[in-house]
């Protein structure tokens, strides 16, 4: 079997290309999944959900179960209650939080 600089360039493309399209597939995974997990936060602390589940403040279940910082949290709520959901998709988290800036 003859393997020819071309047919590997052929095979590192192929794959390149392969590894691109993962990259934007979970791209689009991680931009679903912050506007989910800012939706949730904000209706965990909206309807006071926290409290239900045995905390006195929102802040004491993020911190108590490791959610996430307090500050990540509110940036998170703040582009949910604020920017659309298909804009905050399409945008990402650092530009939608911009925006709400």
């Amino acid at each position: 079997m003859d393997i020819t600089p071309s047919k590997v360039a052929s095979a590192a493309a192929r794959r390149g290309e392969e590894l691109v399209a993962e990259i934007d597939r979970k791209s689009l995974l991680i931009r679903e999944t912050f506007v989910d997990i800012a939706e949730a936060l904000v209706e965990i602390e909206k309807k006071k959900l926290y409290a239900a589940m045995g905390y006195e403040r929102f802040e004491e279940l993020l911190e108590d179960r490791g959610i996430m910082g307090r500050s990540q949290a509110y940036k998170l709520m703040a582009i949910a209650r604020h920017i659309p959901r298909s804009d905050a998709l399409s945008l990402g988290p650092e530009k939608a939080y911009a925006i709400v800036r």
